[in-house]
């Protein structure tokens, strides 16, 4: 909020939509990372072997850190995926209400 002696104002970056456009863009990145994440969990499953020693220390890093990986990517889709849907509905209404204002404040000074 932008503050004046008398009052205090909303200012709304005119790029605002361009912004939640471009967090849009990287929602489509972060799906390609959770589809790219299970292709390496899948593949690191077979990659490591089963029963011998090396398996398992192998397993026992990779598994962990492909876990700990898959989660980060979902816990950022998720955000990002919010953060555009919401951010978009928010600019739409920021700026159909600066519409709005706009054409009442003509209206009003019109009379």
């Amino acid at each position: 909020m932008a503050e004046s002696s008398d009052h205090q104002t909303l200012a709304v970056p005119e790029d605002l939509t361009r912004r939640f456009t471009e967090i849009g863009q990287i929602s489509h990145i972060t799906d390609n990372l959770t589809n790219l994440t299970a292709q390496l969990t899948e593949e690191s499953r077979t990659a490591g072997g089963k029963d011998d020693e090396w398996a398992k220390k192998y397993h026992e890093y990779v598994d962990k850190h492909c876990e700990g990986l898959t989660q980060g990517v979902k816990a950022l889709t998720e955000f990002i995926s919010a953060l555009h849907k919401g951010g978009t509905a928010a600019a739409g209404s920021l700026n159909q209400a600066e519409d709005d204002a706009t054409q009442l404040a003509n209206h009003l000074t019109q009379r």
